[in-house]
């Protein structure tokens, strides 16, 4: 969204997300208001959720592993949803990411990884 209009005028970036169209409101480089498209004639209204959401207490800003997945590598063990998560680089998650989906799909083929959303 960095090309999002600053208010005071002229026409934002239409942001397209699963919860519909949206025209990005920014101020001060931070998203203020997502203005439902105008073109949308049923627009969500949850839209107006997403500025407080970015930047909420609860939003995770840096990628997270879960330590034992760190120590042991893949898999469920008794430690899954007992310990704590790590943070990690964006570069280091991207590659044990990748690293994560080249074995899935030498052990178990293509077939194996969901490439949908559920929303």
């Amino acid at each position: 969204m960095h090309r999002a209009r600053e208010r005071g005028g002229g026409r934002g970036t239409v942001v397209f997300i699963a919860l519909g169209a949206f025209e990005a409101v920014v101020a001060d480089g931070r998203l203020v208001e997502a203005r439902p498209f105008a073109g949308d004639p049923n627009p969500s209204p949850l839209l107006r959720n997403i500025p407080g959401a970015i930047r909420g207490t609860a939003r995770i800003e840096q990628p997270m592993i879960r330590a034992g997945w760190l120590e042991r590598g893949p898999g469920a063990d008794e430690g899954r949803g007992r310990e704590p998560f790590v943070a990690v680089s964006w570069d280091e998650a991207i590659a044990l990411l990748a690293a994560e989906y080249r074995r899935i799909y030498a052990e178990t083929g293509a077939e194996s990884v969901y490439g949908g959303s559920y929303g």
